[in-house]
């Protein structure tokens, strides 16, 4: 203790401050950490008001959440009819070995009671919001469109930010409705390995696109 009093009082009033600033910081997240990662997990959730719309657009986040929140909507009659996209095949699909991701996601949505006839696909070889938003302005065709995104929740708020943007001028109104993973508790995302992967990697993706 003597020798730790004898340090302290070498240094100079400025380095003092700052070291009891960043005392002061490092205990307030120790007592805060907490609510601040639930802080995270409720800002990256973007959310909207639902009304009526005229489709119900699904993102292909999380093969399990995703259909079963994007069928709720439709048996609630939000909209009459459920829109997929044609996206970059994948390797196995390249080689003859499997289904379009489309495909997959429209017996996902039969699978929970969406009727085929009411199910559409747009675009194709989607792999960005620009292209995404590009299918969806040929859908409006230049007269206004409401649509009610289903994202996965830590991923929501990058996706409506990347479709607002490229949808801009269009008059396409995005309804933002984000579910849960199911594989992670947004109470305590931070106790799991998918948890960290889903809303730490959104956050940052999210504070690098703010920051360009």
């Amino acid at each position: 203790m003597a020798r730790a009093g004898a340090v302290l009082k070498r240094l100079t009033p400025y380095r003092k401050r700052l070291i009891v600033s960043i005392v002061g910081i490092l205990a307030a997240v120790m007592i805060s950490w907490q609510p601040l990662l639930l802080g995270v997990a409720a800002f990256m959730a973007a959310s909207s008001p639902l009304e009526k719309a005229d489709f119900i657009l699904l993102l292909y986040h999380d093969s399990d959440s995703i259909p079963a929140g994007a069928a709720d909507l439709y048996q609630r009659r939000l909209a009459p009819r459920v829109l997929l996209y044609g996206v970059e095949p994948s390797r196995l699909e390249k080689l003859g070995l499997g289904p379009p991701a489309h495909e997959v996601w429209r017996k996902l949505l039969e699978a929970r009671g969406v009727p085929p006839h009411a199910i559409d696909t747009i675009g194709s070889g989607v792999s960005t919001d620009r292209e995404l938003a590009d299918a969806i302005r040929g859908l409006a065709q230049g007269r206004p469109l409401r649509v009610i995104v289903v994202a996965s929740s830590p991923a929501s708020r990058l996706a409506r930010n990347g479709l607002r943007k490229n949808l801009e001028g269009s008059g396409v109104e995005l309804r933002m409705h984000p579910v849960r993973p199911r594989n992670i508790d947004a109470r305590a995302w931070w106790r799991s390995r998918a948890g960290w992967i889903a809303y730490f990697d959104a956050y940052c993706l999210w504070v690098l696109r703010f920051l360009r």
